[in-house]
């Protein structure tokens, strides 16, 4: 029980620092879905993707997530379940054989809107589940967050991260890119969005 107790725990604020992070680095507004029919899903919520002008967006993107706080290495397994959620919860066909209901997206009255698929991680992703992930029909991100210890050094917590190219072809005149931080003994690593060419300033830099 206590075993059990713990690895919950360790899912639940797992999934609450992403929330967090998600929102800082890339303005998502996600809440956690939580309880035992989830139906695969961790975070749900809203991309209101935005542009190198302060306050303005271009488009708004339903996202789903699964939060995985691992030690093992993110298996492709979870690719594979992540695309049965986007079939039963997007624009694509879902399979009959689904029971569980779509979860109601927060502040609207109805699931519509291309939904994008996120895969958080405390461990590294192999190179199986990177190929899987990027020859997916589904838009797909995937992020490797540092856990509490690797961060105590250290103030950019995402460690790695890459979309596929149904996600590219989503979002047409975005990139994202790895920032470099610099010869400064606190610079850091970090991702970052781009819109046409300009650096797009979200989250805890506006």
């Amino acid at each position: 029980m206590a075993a059990a107790t713990s690895t919950v725990f360790r899912g639940t604020t797992f999934e609450n620092r992403s929330l967090t992070i998600l929102k800082n680095a890339f303005g998502m507004a996600l809440r956690r879905v939580g309880g035992k029919n989830d139906g695969g899903v961790d975070l749900v919520g809203w991309w209101s993707l935005p542009t190198a002008t302060a306050g303005t967006t271009t488009s708004r993107l339903r996202v789903v997530a699964q939060c995985k706080a691992e030690k093992k290495k993110f298996s492709p397994r979870y690719v594979r379940e992540m695309e049965g959620v986007a079939w039963r919860y997007g624009s694509i066909p879902p399979d009959e054989s689904e029971a569980s209901p779509p979860i109601p997206w927060p502040d609207d009255d109805h699931n519509t809107g291309p939904l994008i698929a996120l895969l958080l991680s405390e461990s590294t992703f192999t190179k199986a589940t990177l190929l899987r992930a990027q020859s997916s029909p589904v838009p797909f991100m995937l992020a490797h967050i540092l856990n509490e210890e690797e961060m105590k050094d250290m103030d950019a917590p995402i460690a790695g991260i890459t979309w596929n190219i149904a996600l590219r072809n989503l979002m047409e005149g975005y990139e994202l890119r790895w920032e470099v931080g610099g010869s400064a003994p606190d610079a850091q690593d970090r991702p970052s969005l781009w819109h046409e060419g300009q650096r797009v300033v979200v989250g805890a830099e506006e």
